[in-house]
């Protein structure tokens, strides 16, 4: 009971930054000028509710079945929210007050509609997919690291040799994320995996 207790303390306490950050840190009406507000959005302590929340989508839903109709209308619903949800002005205003709620619950719906849907894709379409899955951790803690990390060789490539397009730069950061992402995975995420299960098992 005092671990439940604890676990779901824990829980309240992640949301309440989240909220904070969200509503009070952040300022929404402000032009972001040069990227000053990027440290608020980027602190872990801002991110910890959405890896909070995603553990507790198969802690709270492990054992519930839904109807594939019924999971393909969560994602549905989530992919609407994100793509129609009002918002206007700078980008500022996505990441923070009413906008920064509603998209993270849409992300949850479309999360969790993914996770409960039962039916067997052909393996042409669940491998990318579960894979993407695997490795998504280490896809959302590298991106924005190697992203700024090859704009020193493409910098210099532009100075020396010829332009090098944004459009190339990302394509490449995407290419880079993913593969880098899937050794980690394989090598040192799914180590500590094994390691965990281990002591599970020993306690």
């Amino acid at each position: 009971y005092r671990s439940k207790l604890l676990f779901y303390a824990m829980v309240a306490f992640f949301l309440f930054l989240y909220l904070y950050f969200a509503y009070f840190l952040i300022d929404i009406h402000s032009s972001n000028a040069e990227g000053e507000q990027n440290h608020l959005y980027m602190n872990p302590l801002n991110q910890a509710f959405l890896f909070v929340g995603g553990y507790m989508m198969g802690v709270w839903l492990e054992k519930i079945q839904l109807a594939p109709w019924k999971a393909l209308l969560l994602v549905g619903v989530g992919l609407a929210l994100f793509t129609f949800w009002p918002e206007s002005g700078e980008r500022i205003r996505l990441i923070g007050g009413n906008s920064r709620l509603v998209l993270t619950i849409s992300s949850f719906l479309i999360c969790i509609g993914f996770y409960k849907f039962s039916i067997l894709l052909p393996k042409f379409v669940s491998w990318p997919l579960s894979t993407l899955g695997e490795i998504s951790y280490s896809v959302y803690m590298l991106h924005a690291v190697i992203h700024r990390v090859i704009l020193y060789p493409i910098e210099y490539v532009r100075s020396e040799y010829f332009p090098v397009s944004e459009s190339i730069r990302f394509l490449l950061a995407v290419a880079l994320t993913l593969s880098i992402s899937y050794v980690v995975y394989h090598t040192y995420e799914k180590f500590f995996i094994r390691l965990g299960k281990k002591k599970k098992q020993v306690v």
